[in-house]
């Protein structure tokens, strides 16, 4: 029968010091991917606000176009002098599904000319607050003189700047107060968070 081979002195396990000097190389090495990692969390829902907030514009322009109305969505009677019904129609398409607007009958013929296809792939509508989202935000629609404005309210500051950072890369940090910009614009901080609104032109 074979015997273990012991060595006097020999313990089994980790001793504190060991656990302990794991633990912080541990804790180190999460300081610094950590940040990294938010900032690329960031970067993508920064991309997906501004991809969304412009192709919301594209489609509406070509829907206004097909159809000979309005570019204005508080104007428009494809959607009912609506700006909720034109996210809707948006995100959802025509029809009276879940999240979707029945464009009234004498524009569906424009609209199908206008092959829009609806953003239900980019965006996610939440059932239990009845309401689109786009990476988690809700956005709301608006018009002035001739830019279509996507709004997201409660954006925290971080994904705030790394919007703007796109059209500013030198950026360090958000104004404190209301600031405008040509393609983006965010309200005073509150609690950490700000309401975020991208502007896009339309004739």
């Amino acid at each position: 029968m074979r015997k273990k081979l012991s060595i006097p002195g020999m313990q089994a396990g980790f001793t504190l010091i060991e656990l302990v000097v794991v633990v912080s190389i541990l804790g180190f090495l999460v300081a610094i991917v950590a940040p990294s990692l938010s900032n690329s969390t960031d970067g993508a829902k920064a991309q997906s606000l501004l991809r969304v907030s412009q192709k919301l514009a594209d489609n509406w322009m070509l829907i206004s176009s097909s159809c000979g109305t309005t570019g204005d969505v508080a104007n428009s009677p494809v959607t009912g002098s609506s700006a909720a019904n034109t996210l809707l129609l948006l995100l959802g398409g025509n029809g009276a599904g879940t999240g979707q607007y029945s464009v009234p009958a004498a524009y569906t013929a424009c609209y199908t000319s206008a092959s829009i296809l609806a953003l239900a792939d980019s965006a996610q509508y939440d059932t239990g607050t009845s309401a689109w989202q786009v990476t988690g935000y809700v956005p709301t629609l608006s018009w002035t003189s001739g830019v279509f404005k996507t709004a997201y309210a409660s954006v925290p500051d971080s994904l705030a700047l790394a919007v703007v950072k796109k059209y500013n890369p030198g950026l360090a940090a958000l104004a404190a107060s209301d600031a405008t910009h040509p393609v983006v614009q965010y309200s005073v901080a509150a609690s950490g968070t700000r309401t975020l609104t991208i502007l896009r032109p339309i004739s």
